[in-house]
């Protein structure tokens, strides 16, 4: 009893101590307002990544390149923050041939070429932050809202007995909100700089008004609006510059 009673006795003793001392190394780590470089890849899914030249709904994107630049400020002694960024996207088409075949039976022609360019997203997006600090490694979590502008792309078409230069479904430009929410790592492997590493869901919805050109025949794929969703997830490693001791 005697022994249990300076056992208790020596713990009130430090316990104040070492509780201060935990709650200084607490303190020292903070979360750092910081700027970000980021590149990587964007993978569509949904309507927006399906190829079948019969449903309208299709948009035909693949997985293409991302970039981003932005950052976020983090009020004194807390863990919330605020930031933003400006991040390019583009989108490659995919199984094209899908639509060459889907074209040549539809105006039952001996040949059909299929020409196209890219969609090109940029996003405008800021909102609140969350981080969990350690001492080499950061958690960030952020949900983001904004705009985003899109370009859809031009697809021409080349048929063996069109007596035109083919035809074409124009580019269409649009503008619509957007949001974003994801989570992250910085890695801190020297004081100030870290390497970000993040995975983010994003989702928009522009409405595309669409022009066909040379068009006499409606026959076959004729898309004249499209708003299914922009919708994927950016996958991206960037360098950071974090500001504070």
């Amino acid at each position: 009893m005697r022994n249990i009673f300076k056992l208790l006795l020596v713990t009130v003793i430090l316990l104040p101590g070492l509780t201060g001392t935990a709650q200084d190394k607490t303190e020292k780590i903070k979360a750092k307002s910081f700027v970000e470089f980021s590149a990587g890849i964007s993978a569509p899914f949904g309507n927006f990544a399906k190829s079948d030249y019969d449903n309208p709904k299709a948009g035909f994107a693949q997985l293409g390149p991302h970039f981003n630049f932005g950052g976020a400020y983090f009020i004194p002694h807390t863990n919330f923050g605020f930031g933003g960024f400006i991040a390019y996207s583009q989108y490659t088409l995919r199984n094209m041939q899908n639509m060459s075949d889907g074209y040549l039976d539809a105006f039952g022609v001996d040949s059909a070429t299929v020409k196209y360019t890219k969609y090109h997203k940029i996003d405008v997006l800021i909102g609140p932050y969350y981080s969990i600090p350690t001492k080499y490694v950061t958690v960030d979590f952020r949900l983001l809202g904004g705009v985003t502008n899109a370009l859809s792309p031009q697809i021409k078409v080349y048929l063996e007995d069109d007596p035109t230069d083919g035809f074409t479904q124009d580019k269409a430009l649009a503008t619509a909100l957007a949001a974003q929410v994801g989570f992250g790592l910085r890695f801190t492997p020297i004081p100030q700089f870290a390497i970000a590493l993040r995975a983010d869901y994003f989702y928009s919805r522009p409405v595309f008004d669409i022009s066909n050109e040379n068009r006499v025949v409606a026959a076959g794929r004729l898309i004249s609006s499209y708003t299914e969703p922009i919708q994927g997830i950016n996958a991206t490693l960037g360098l950071v510059y974090q500001f504070g001791k």
